[in-house]
C-alpha cells in the first residue's frame, strides 16, 4: 500500500518488485514520516492504499491530493506503480451516448464495482469491438457498466450529428478505447431519473470525469457553453 502511493504521488517509474526498490521506497518514507507519530503517519499512509488509493479503481475524483499528485496530473494513476512482470491487459470499447437537449446533456455517477467508481461519464454501451457505423450501436439489447438496460428508445430515432475518433486510456490491467456518439433528440426524451441527471452543457466543468472524457473535452468536440 505504501510503495503504490508513493509511486502514484511522487511519479516513481522504479518498479516496486525490483531488487533496488525497497531503498527507494524506504529513503522516500523515511523522509516523509512525522517524528513525532510514527505510528499514526505509518497507520494513516497504509489506511490511505488500503481504502483510497487502491490498485484498482482509487478514488481520485474525491482526493484532496490530487493538485499535487503526479500520476493523477499526468494520467499514470493506471500506469504505476509499475511491476517489473508484463502484464497482460484487458481491451474494452466504450460507446458514450451524448444526449443534445436543448442546451442540456445527460450524465451518471459511476457507482458500480468497476473503473472510474463514483467519477460521471455519459450514458454508454459497451461493445465486443470498436464500433464503426452507426447501425451496429443497440442500446437496448446491451447492458450497460452500470446494469442497466437502455430501454424504450432506438438510436437510429434519433437525429445523429457527430461521431468522435477513437480516445484511448492505459490502466493498470485494461485498455480502454473510447468513441462518442452525439445525437439530437427530442424535448419531450428522458432517461431514468434514478441513475441519471440532465444537465446544462456549462456545467459539465462542475463534475469529475475519468481521464478519456476530459480528454474528448478538451478536444472541444462537445461544445460546454
Amino acid at each position: 500500500n505504501v510503495y503504490r502511493v508513493l509511486s502514484r504521488y511522487f511519479g516513481i517509474a522504479e518498479a516496486i518488485d525490483a531488487p533496488q526498490a525497497k531503498r527507494v521506497f524506504t529513503d522516500l518514507a523515511n523522509d516523509l514520516l512525522e517524528k513525532k507519530r510514527p505510528a499514526d503517519f505509518n497507520q494513516a499512509m497504509m489506511d490511505f492504499g488500503a481504502t483510497h488509493c487502491t490498485p484498482a479503481n482509487p478514488n481520485c475524483g474525491n482526493c484532496l491530493m490530487k493538485t499535487a499528485c503526479v500520476a493523477f496530473q499526468k494520467d499514470l494513476v493506471g500506469t504505476l506503480p509499475i511491476k517489473s512482470k508484463k502484464m497482460v491487459k484487458k481491451d474494452r470499447f466504450f460507446n458514450y451516448l451524448i444526449f443534445n437537449q436543448g442546451n442540456f446533456v445527460f450524465i451518471k455517477k459511476r457507482l458500480a464495482k468497476d473503473i472510474w467508481q463514483n467519477l460521471y461519464d455519459f450514458p454508454l454501451v459497451e461493445s465486443m469491438i470498436l464500433i464503426e457505423n452507426i447501425e451496429d450501436l443497440h442500446p437496448t439489447k446491451t447492458v450497460d457498466t452500470e446494469g442497466s438496460k437502455h430501454n424504450g428508445f432506438e438510436i437510429l430515432d434519433f437525429k445523429f450529428l457527430k461521431k468522435s475518433q477513437p480516445f484511448k486510456q492505459i490502466l493498470t490491467h485494461q485498455k480502454i478505447m473510447g468513441v462518442f456518439w452525439e445525437f439530437e433528440i427530442p424535448l419531450d426524451f428522458s432517461l431514468n431519473e434514478g441513475i441519471y441527471l440532465k444537465i446544462e452543457r456549462k456545467n459539465l466543468v462542475n463534475f469529475a470525469f475519468p481521464k478519456i472524457i476530459d480528454n474528448y473535452f478538451q478536444e472541444k468536440v462537445l461544445s460546454l457553453f
